[in-house]
């Protein structure tokens, strides 16, 4: 992905990644996102196994 640098408000550069946009979701549909992530990871590895946060987040991203 290329990076162009831009200048911001103050005149200052900066780098931003050449791409549109993402869409910013609520705060309720990535909450309900994140615990949707959870239960499918403690379905799938059991109870006993834990929950690791970074996994949740990772998984969340794909």
């Amino acid at each position: 992905m290329a990076v162009k640098k831009v200048r911001n408000k103050t005149g200052k550069k900066g780098a931003r990644p050449d791409k549109e946009p993402s869409r910013r979701r609520s705060r309720a549909e990535t909450e309900q996102k994140l615990i949707d992530v959870a239960l499918d990871l403690i379905r799938d590895k059991g109870v006993l196994a834990g929950l690791n946060l970074r996994e949740v987040a990772a998984r969340r991203r794909c």
